[in-house]
């Protein structure tokens, strides 16, 4: 758990096989300049298919903002990546994170969950996501570019949009942006632009 720290840098590490009663894998509570970058998460070598013995694999909340999640490989688990903390938590509109080519393989859902924050998600691989691929909620800012999408049914579901089921929990909608994304026997992605004004060349270039 990091927690009101700035500076940190994760890399080259694995978490493997946290149980729920430890948490989540990694956690970043109030801190901000964090990078974790060419990390390993999973269950392995446990299968949890319903994610009842373990918790996130890298859940970000409680304000935390210039993150930077980067060639890390997520597998084998149910609810991956956390953002916001809950639908009632209006202060992590302050949040900025940024998710650039990570590998989603095979694990079921929230890559990421987003509540509030303005997220940019980037030059990501999700394989064989059976779940959904990123949810959005609660007023949240998420620019989906550049991704590719393979064998994914539900690339990016919005509460109160194309959430019937409610997967979402019910929570207020969130805005997406979608550009450039690629999909190879995937669904379709939906956007919701009603609200939308995050532009991440606002905080930082890039190519």
């Amino acid at each position: 758990k990091i927690v009101e720290c700035s500076n940190i840098i994760v890399r080259n590490l694995t978490f493997s096989d946290c149980h729920v009663d430890e948490k989540d894998a990694l956690a970043i509570e109030e801190s901000h300049n964090v990078w974790v970058d060419h990390c390993t998460f999973t269950d392995s070598p446990a299968s949890d298919p319903s994610g009842s013995s373990h918790d996130g694999l890298l859940d970000i909340k409680d304000g935390s903002y210039n993150v930077t999640v980067s060639y890390n490989h997520f597998t084998n688990h149910r609810k991956t990546c956390l953002l916001g903390h809950t639908e009632s938590q209006v202060s992590d509109s302050t949040m900025k994170v940024t998710y650039y080519r990570n590998w989603f393989d095979g694990t079921y859902s929230r890559q990421p969950r987003a509540r509030f924050a303005k997220a940019h998600i980037v030059n990501n691989l999700y394989s064989d996501v059976t779940g959904y691929g990123i949810g959005v909620t609660c007023n949240a800012q998420v620019f989906v570019e550049a991704n590719y999408f393979e064998n994914t049914p539900i690339p990016v579901l919005i509460s109160q949009v194309n959430d019937p089921e409610e997967t979402l929990s019910g929570d207020p909608a969130g805005y997406i942006n979608a550009a450039d994304n690629y999909l190879d026997n995937s669904g379709i992605i939906v956007e919701n632009l009603s609200n939308y004004n995050f532009n991440p060349t606002d905080y930082y270039s890039y190519d």
